[in-house]
């Protein structure tokens, strides 16, 4: 269960996020501030994803 969790977080939410992130750094139109706003909400969005694996791993009472 744990492992089938941390697999859809890395392979699903985080990989798609990361594709969303590389999508908006390639983009041309966007201005060096909104590009840097937007990154840091993504940012933000892979941290929450992150934190969340380290805790459902310290649940089951593992050290990540």
């Amino acid at each position: 269960m744990l492992i089938d969790k941390y697999n859809e977080d890395v392979q699903g939410k985080l990989k798609e996020l990361r594709q969303k992130a590389n999508e908006y750094r390639l983009m041309q139109g966007l201005s060096p501030k909104d590009r840097a706003a937007i990154l840091k909400g993504i940012t933000y969005e892979e941290n929450f994803v992150k934190f969340n694996l380290v805790q459902n791993f310290k649940a089951y009472g593992m050290k990540p």
